[in-house]
């Protein structure tokens, strides 16, 4: 259930580096979301989705990238299709936040 989850926001290691939200269940990592954030331009783009697979299908890398939105709401979102598999509960979470900031 997405509501048992828990959503750490990781700061970069590096000042160019990327950041990451890490999803828990139980104080245990079992996803994250890696993204990077250009403050001047206001761009926020998301690298890479992973979630264990036991866990997927629960909604929690959307839960991720809504917690990603909802800390940076005034950026434009670029994410990495080639991480996103078409169709997938990210994919219309992704599509929605860039129909929504154009």
């Amino acid at each position: 259930m997405v509501a048992d989850a828990e959503l750490v926001l990781m700061p970069e290691e590096h000042p160019a580096g990327p950041a990451a939200v890490e999803i828990r269940l139980g104080g245990v990592i079992v996803g994250d979301v890696t993204f990077r954030v250009c403050r001047s331009c206001r761009l926020a783009v998301v690298e890479h989705v992973r979630v264990e697979s036991p866990q997927r299908r629960r909604r929690l890398a959307t839960l991720a990238i809504n917690f990603l939105v909802s800390r940076w709401p005034d950026y434009r979102g670029r994410p990495m299709r080639n991480f996103v598999k078409a169709g997938s509960d990210v994919a219309s979470t992704i599509h929605s936040y860039e129909r929504d900031v154009r």
